[in-house]
């Protein structure tokens, strides 16, 4: 086959080669050969290309997609669907922003160690997902990127739970000692930032409590908890903390103290709250609290050495009072 023209009509009717007459059998053996391993070839790549749509195709709450060198997507996923809401067509074209963008600072400490982003669904809602992305090298250079992301919502969210019952008191849901070391720290630092600012601990400890626990029982004892544990966040700003440090004790951080006169304002008014009659077991109960104070002007001052005074200063006040456990 010489004539140019067949060769034309040839190659348009599906031949990818031909053998010139007369045949030279070394040459066609090699073109035999060269044929069969194109065809391995090209078996191999659609094998490979179908494992990867299955793998791509079938894993829930992973997408992959490719954007160009605009940020652009050129392919997404058929997964876009059950995770995002979006069919394919809406997304590609579109810019990288119409599907992620940056979450907010600490809105998600849980999330794992890969970058995150949100991930914008169709409904209004966004999940968090964890990205791999990794740029398209072509023969002029990178020409985009590739990307994976995976869906972490639940992950993170377990997360949070975990480290919020890490952080919390199981009966009273107040921070607990680990959680009010940590923001007392952040208090003192702040003052650096703070001039004239002062920060206080009140450590407060309920007097006589052992009795309602041998007289009522530890449940009664528990519900009195409750009971303290609520007026005393009633008594504070938004802004302030009060944790359960264990037993019947209790630690306050008040912060953007300027006059020291307001938190002593503030002890009598927690005392006040505190005696008011509490409904316990068909009879009415009334406990007193012994409160120490120690306030901090200086970003020098450690925490722990707020916290020792202010305990100090409670068992001051107890021994004064002349109550006891």
């Amino acid at each position: 086959m010489s004539d140019p023209a067949a060769v034309e009509q040839g190659f348009a009717a599906g031949a990818d080669d031909y053998a010139p007459k007369p045949f030279r059998i070394p040459e066609l053996l090699a073109r035999i050969r060269n044929r069969l391993r194109i065809s391995e070839m090209e078996r191999q790549v659609r094998e490979s290309e179908e494992r990867f749509r299955f793998i791509v195709e079938g894993t829930r709450g992973v997408l992959f997609y490719i954007c160009d060198a605009q940020r652009r997507f050129r392919y997404v996923s058929p997964s876009v669907g059950p995770m995002l809401g979006y069919p394919e067509a809406e997304v590609v074209g579109r810019e990288y922003g119409f599907l992620f963008s940056e979450p907010e600072p600490d809105t998600w400490a849980g999330a794992g160690a890969g970058r995150t982003l949100l991930a914008h669904h169709s409904e209004g809602y966004s999940i968090l997902v964890e990205v791999d992305e990794r740029e398209v090298e072509r023969s002029g250079g990178a020409d985009g990127f590739q990307g994976l992301a995976r869906d972490v919502t639940e992950q993170v969210r377990s997360t949070e739970t975990l480290r919020a019952a890490a952080l919390h008191d199981p009966l009273t849901g107040l921070p607990n000692r680990l959680l009010f070391l940590e923001r007392l720290n952040q208090a003192v630092k702040r003052l650096a930032r703070q001039p004239g600012n002062r920060v206080a601990v009140l450590f407060l400890d309920l007097d006589r409590f052992k009795q309602v626990n041998d007289t009522f029982g530890h449940d009664a004892g528990d519900e009195l908890l409750r009971v303290v544990a609520r007026r005393l966040c009633g008594s504070l700003r938004p802004e302030d903390t009060v944790a359960r440090f264990g037993g019947d004790e209790f630690a306050l951080v008040i912060e953007g103290v300027q006059d020291p006169l307001l938190v002593h304002q503030l002890v009598h008014r927690i005392e006040a709250a505190i005696a008011a009659p509490i409904p316990l077991r068909d009879q009415e109960i009334v406990t007193r609290a012994s409160i120490g104070v120690a306030i901090g002007d200086s970003a020098e001052i450690e925490a722990a050495d707020l916290l020792r005074h202010a305990d100090l200063d409670m068992y001051r006040v107890k021994a004064e009072s002349g109550w006891r456990e």
